[in-house]
Order: C-alpha cells, then structure tokens, then sequence
C-alpha cells in the first residue's frame, strides 16, 4: 500500500516526476521550455511553495499564479490538449507514488485549477 502525501519532499518528488512527464511530451515542452523558459529547479522549489500552501498551512506564498499563466497564453495561447496532459500527468505522478486523503485533495484541486485556467485563458482569448 502506498502512503499519503505528508512532507515537502513528498511533494518534490511529485513535482519532480510531473516535470519529468511535460518535458518529454512534445505538446508540453514548448510551453516550459521556449515559452516560459523557467528554471527548472527554482521552479520546481516555487510549486513545492504553492502546493504546501494548498495542503498544508498557509506559508505566505503570493504568486500572480493566474496573471502568469495569462502572460505565457498571450505568447503561446493554451489548447484543451494542454490541459488534459498537465492534468493526466499531474494524476500519474500522483497515483504513482501516494495515495490517500491528501493525494486526493491535491488531485481535487488540481482539476479545479484546471477548469479555471481553461475558462479565463478561453475569457482572456489569445
């Protein structure tokens, strides 16, 4: 039996094995990697931040999370693709590791992130 998801590197780990999931994928990677042109340990360091913040305690983290992601839509607009694959590889990147109650509200935010994203991205149009 897996266990739950309980400490920051726990969530490293799932973030570490997403990324590992988006650059290889050929419709993801161009978004990161041309578009965003993040720095791939800092960035991962960030979404460790706002996840724990999700999860655990509020920890302060004030990222435009939105208006960042409107920013890189402006310059590569978001398909319906995009988001399926962020959320098909955030979930095996989940269930590969970690199951239970904060497995499961990570998943249940996850796909509320993405519903939102998806309808002001499609509100803010390209």
């Amino acid at each position: 039996m897996k266990r739950d998801i309980e400490t920051n590197d726990d969530l490293y780990l799932i973030m570490k094995t997403f990324y590992n999931y988006l650059l290889s994928d050929d419709d993801m990677r161009p978004i990161f990697v041309d578009v965003a042109k993040i720095d791939l340990e800092p960035h991962l360091q960030d979404l460790v931040l706002f996840w724990e913040n999700m999860l655990f305690k509020p920890n302060g983290y004030r990222k435009p999370v939105m208006h960042l992601h409107l920013d890189i839509h402006k310059k590569y607009p978001f398909k319906a693709i995009h988001f399926e694959k962020w959320l098909k590889f955030l979930t095996q990147s989940v269930k590969d590791n970690f199951e239970g109650p904060k497995a499961d509200e990570l998943l249940q935010r996850a796909n509320h992130i993405a519903l939102v994203m998806k309808h002001k991205t499609q509100q803010y149009g390209a």
